[in-house]
């Protein structure tokens, strides 16, 4: 069978595959494969699958017709780098009893990759019974703010992942590693779900959802499915009990001061070098801190042979009592990095009873429903 397709075209359709494709000498081959699948008078599906993930994507095409062996496999790391850089803009596919021929339509770039044997997994279930829609851009903003946090090594597998959780109150996105929280909330959409992400294919997914739209969330059984009209992605998830974010989330934040994303950055940037010049013992290394003199809010290092200070802002204005908040820089930088340098951040004071430690958050001007909450470091 031989169809005629537009490279821009099988791009869009490879575009959702290939970030969830595993390149290297050390994959397991029968776990890398893209399947072709052919669906008659409507077009081919490609699918892919991995040990943790399933992709499903559709290249429409009328002309193509019944053929004999339903699908063909080849090698997904291969076969995509050569179909999305093909030299034509148009491109012919030839499907023979052995082996796939791509060629231009001048016949002048011939390229053949064989067909392999492995069986393939499972088709994407369907259909759906529990659909929780998503607008695209707030579940690439969940993803976004999600993933910089989450634990890269744990003990407890739920830390390494990202929790969505949609009820009656919230639609809503937290991550945490043990020192920090990142949380966001929007306003419930329709159904309940309580999903973990893990943080390691955040990135993949996030690079697949349109700009505008609505993308549906499902879990039936033991898998997560990510779904609109032009692709179907399914997960396994970890399983875990989350932790219980309650005494964080629902305690009244004491405002302390406010200031810029690109002040506090290019404070932290000027007094890194000032630590190099002063050869600090490692343990002082990212450690800054932050302290009140009359009304103004001054930042300098940790540290006993330290004397630079930068005034960063002022106190909220009837604060009495201002707590000196020592903190790591990887602990926010992450954060900080999510704004532009205009954008004002108000730093806020947590207690916490039972938590011998104060704990702080930062939250933006530009999105105050999202909000990093981050210990007090000790020094």
């Amino acid at each position: 069978m031989k169809v005629e397709f537009a490279r821009d075209d099988l791009n869009k359709a490879l575009s959702v595959i290939i970030p969830f494709i595993t390149f290297g000498k050390d994959v397991l081959a029968e776990k890398n494969l893209l399947r072709m699948k052919f669906a008659h008078g409507m077009g081919i599906q490609l699918d892919y699958s991995n040990l943790e993930s399933y992709v499903s994507s559709f290249v429409k095409n009328e002309n193509v017709k019944e053929w004999n062996k339903g699908s063909v496999l080849v090698k997904a790391s291969v076969a995509s780098k050569i179909l999305s850089s093909f030299f034509s803009e148009e491109m012919v596919l030839n499907f023979s009893d052995s082996q796939l021929t791509i060629t231009d339509k001048n016949n002048q770039h011939k390229i053949h990759l064989r067909y392999e044997d492995n069986d393939f997994v499972e088709d994407v279930g369907g259909p759906f019974k529990n659909i929780v829609p998503i607008d695209s851009s707030v579940f690439q903003k969940f993803l976004t703010y999600g993933e910089p946090f989450v634990a890269v090594d744990s003990t407890a597998p739920a830390l390494m992942c990202i929790r969505i959780l949609n009820d009656e109150k919230s639609l809503s996105m937290t991550a945490l590693d043990g020192t920090k929280i990142s949380y966001s909330k929007e306003l419930p959409t329709k159904n309940k779900i309580d999903i973990l992400i893990p943080g390691r294919i955040a990135g993949s997914v996030k690079k697949v959802l349109p700009k505008t739209g609505n993308i549906n969330l499902s879990q039936e059984g033991n898998s997560i499915y990510f779904w609109n009209s032009d692709f179907t992605i399914k997960i396994l998830p970890y399983v875990g009990k989350y932790p219980d974010m309650n005494e964080f989330l629902t305690t009244i934040p004491l405002p302390y001061f406010t200031t810029t994303v690109g002040d506090l950055k290019r404070a932290m940037d000027i007094l890194d070098l000032v630590g190099q010049d002063l050869s600090l013992e490692s343990h002082y290394k990212n450690l800054f801190r932050f302290f009140a003199v009359g009304e103004n809010v001054l930042m300098s290092l940790c540290g006993e042979n330290n004397q630079s200070e930068i005034t960063i802002g002022r106190k909220v204005q009837g604060l009495e009592n201002f707590i000196e908040i020592a903190f790591d820089k990887s602990n926010i930088i992450d954060f900080l990095s999510l704004y532009t340098p205009e954008t004002e951040v108000t730093f806020s004071k947590i207690s916490i009873i039972g938590r011998p430690h104060p704990f702080f958050e930062i939250r933006s001007s530009s999105d105050i429903n999202t909000v990093l909450i981050f210990s007090q470091t000790v020094v």
